[in-house]
């Protein structure tokens, strides 16, 4: 597949955050109105220093407590991400919250930093849990004199809403996590969040780190598509006929009729061999795409190529390579889509992504009220400024179809198994080395260690609290406040209506901003960046299961493996002296067909093949089926009640099964190969 054009520097947008605890050694506090001292982005801050000549992401960390303790602004990308990450992982807590003067700070650094090139953003995102009840306390935290904490507040509203840097006014975020200081005082904390804040839109509240966690990404990556656009060249032949109505979908449909994503436009011929597209519409994307006919002709007139610029999703994220990936070109014909099967996203498309430049300032509330918040605080900054540059071109970005997972080997994340599955025509894939688990205690993700291994019974302790492990998920649970009513990997309700993708019926978990998908969470030990996993359509199952071609025409087998029942894939080049499988590609066959040790699994997996085990499933906290039935879920909905999964047991197979959306089943991701 071809890959996103190559930008001169990772871009990646981050947020200011207001954490509650501490930091690491303090410099001396700034007074805003020297200007701040040299950046170490070669721009400084105030003065000194070269005007920054690289468009990218262009960062700066604020902490407070009674004191303040700065990073100055500077170029964020692959080869300094870890600058950001040591010094918010050196932070530690100290009494007072002087949440004014940080702020204020911040908006003066802001605007002395050097202008950046193709600047089109600059935010301000400001995490807390408390109250101010420093900043007026002396002439260096109040340098312009405001009497009051209501006076200071008004003043910075002002500033955010009137002033502008390099002609771009400030987008400033709040995050407010309810700390106990501010239940007595909720109305303060909320003007607080409000004042701080350029719109409604942008203020966040939390009742825990989990949730102040989705917060920070979800703005990460809102950032992130604001300063990134995508202009798609398409290649058309030249003897198609006049008044032509043609369509190119991009979510992967086997019905024309049936897309969510789709430029639809008629073809028509002009004198002197010149030819264009008229009546040009986009349905599920931002108005203001725009299209340019083709001026020039390649392949001796025989082939014309028309781009299509600012290619934005209706959610307002650029269009990314796994839609691009699932390109199909259709005809009408009559009342009928026909498609083009000769027409292929790899030799009919280009990709060019243009990011430009942001301003960045990430404000942590680093007070002791945090209290044992405080570690979650710093690993949801941290996590923040890994997700912003694994989306910035490192090979890792993605977008709503869950990310792209890299451009071939060298880019693959860890934690795949080395078998390559056609999920199209045009698009393989890597399996993950296991179902994906949950431990609520830590909101951490991993891989089973095996790919026999599942949780079983012990998913009955499913909550919010709980320290074990879980692995059967109601649909959407991603843990990303995406919408749903029930997006915690922990919930229980069993009212189909809770888990909307998105907060509508009709919503695939890839559709939006694709948080709905489990594979856009950091995965332990997948990579541990986010947005490089995904979890498979339904018509991808379909296509896996029941179409693919194979060089032994093998695609899967049921099968005991190391004493657990379930189904064995085997990937599009498979040896079948490997080992001798029997009864494949019959649903029907019995898990006993083909008994298999763990020792003897390894060497198939050795050679790519992936084993689904029946894991059972889940209502509420009750768990049946386990050894007997395998649910996995697509990322594809059904109607208002279910969504579409792949069902197995010893007797059927079928990747066209659906089932109520708050059954709890099992999980398995995939990344993009080249």
């Amino acid at each position: 597949m071809k890959k996103f054009a190559k930008v001169l520097a990772a871009l990646m947008l981050i947020v200011a955050v207001v954490c509650a605890a501490g930091c690491k050694k303090p410099e001396e506090p700034n007074n805003p109105n020297n200007g701040g001292g040299g950046g170490n982005n070669g721009g400084g801050n105030g003065g000194g220093g070269s005007t920054p000549t690289v468009e990218g992401m262009y960062l700066g960390i604020i902490g407070f407590n009674e004191q303040l303790y700065q990073k100055d602004i500077s170029l964020l990308n692959s080869s300094t991400k870890q600058n950001f990450t040591s010094f918010i992982g050196g932070l530690n807590t100290a009494d007072g919250t002087a949440l004014y003067y940080a702020d204020y700070t911040g908006l003066k650094k802001l605007q002395a930093n050097l202008e950046p090139p193709t600047l089109t953003q600059v935010a301000l995102v400001t995490f807390t849990d408390g109250l101010d009840n420093l900043s007026t306390s002396n002439d260096i935290m109040n340098p312009e004199g405001y009497s009051s904490t209501s006076n200071y507040r008004a003043a910075l509203h002002n500033m955010i809403m009137s002033e502008k840097v390099y002609g771009h006014f400030v987008q400033a975020y709040t995050i407010g996590l309810k700390g106990t200081d501010v239940l007595n005082n909720l109305a303060e904390f909320r003007t607080n969040l409000n004042m701080l804040a350029s719109s409604p839109n942008n203020v966040f509240e939390a009742d825990n780190m989990s949730v102040a966690l989705q917060q920070f990404e979800f703005i990460a990556n809102t950032l992130y598509s604001q300063t990134t656009t995508v202009n798609l060249k398409l290649k058309l032949p030249g003897g198609l006929d006049d008044g032509l109505v043609i369509r190119f979908t991009f979510d992967n449909t086997s019905n024309g009729d049936n897309s969510t994503k789709y430029i639809q436009a008629t073809y028509k011929r002009t004198a002197n061999n010149g030819r264009r597209l008229e009546n040009i519409s986009y349905h599920g994307f931002k108005d203001g795409a725009s299209s340019v006919a083709s001026v020039s002709q390649t392949e001796t007139g025989t082939f014309h190529w028309f781009e299509f610029e600012n290619l934005n999703l209706s959610n307002d994220t650029p269009i990314s390579q796994s839609e691009i990936n699932y390109l199909q070109l259709w005809k009408k014909q009559g009342a009928v889509w026909q498609k083009d099967s000769e027409f292929t996203p790899d030799s009919s498309s280009e990709i060019t992504e243009n990011r430009s430049s942001a301003l960045i300032m990430l404000v942590l509330d680093c007070t002791t009220s945090l209290g044992s918040d405080f570690d979650a605080m710093k690993n949801a900054a941290t996590r923040f400024v890994e997700t912003l540059v694994s989306s910035s071109g490192n090979g890792n970005g993605g977008g709503n179809g869950g990310g792209n997972g890299g451009g071939g080997s060298n880019n693959t994340p860890v934690g795949h198994i080395n078998g390559k599955f056609s999920v199209s025509a045009s698009q393989k894939v890597y399996f993950s080395q296991g179902n994906l688990q949950y431990q609520a205690a830590t909101s951490t993700w991993r891989f089973a260690e095996n790919q026999y291994d599942y949780i079983g019974n012990a998913n009955n302790s499913i909550g919010q609290y709980n320290s074990g492990w879980i692995d059967l998920f109601g649909w959407g649970t991603s843990d990303f406040a995406h919408g749903a009513t029930c997006y915690q990997p922990y919930s229980t309700s069993q009212s189909y209506g809770d888990y909307y993708a998105y907060g509508s019926k009709s919503n695939n978990l890839y559709d939006q901003t694709g948080l709905a998908d489990w594979g856009a969470n950091a995965i332990s030990n997948g990579g541990n960046q986010t947005r490089v996993w995904r979890t498979l359509t339904k018509d991808e199952w379909a296509y896996l299961l029941l179409t693919r071609p194979t060089s032994t025409g093998m695609r899967f087998a049921k099968a005991e493996v190391a004493g657990k029942n379930g189904v064995i894939l085997l990937p599009d080049y498979w040896n079948s002296s490997t080992y001798t499988l029997h009864n494949f590609n019959d649903g029907t066959a019995s898990f006993s067909s083909n008994v298999i040790s763990a020792s003897a699994w390894n060497t198939l997996q050795t050679a790519g093949a992936v084993f689904l085990p029946a894991a059972g499933s889940r209502a509420g906290t009750s768990v049946s089926g386990t050894d007997a039935s395998g649910y996995y879920w697509s990322s594809s909905c059904y109607n208002d009640q279910y969504a579409c999964l792949l069902s197995f047991n010893g007797t059927s197979l079928s990747p066209y099964q659906n089932d109520f959306r708050y059954y709890g089943q099992s999980v398995r991701l995939v990344c993009e190969t080249e």
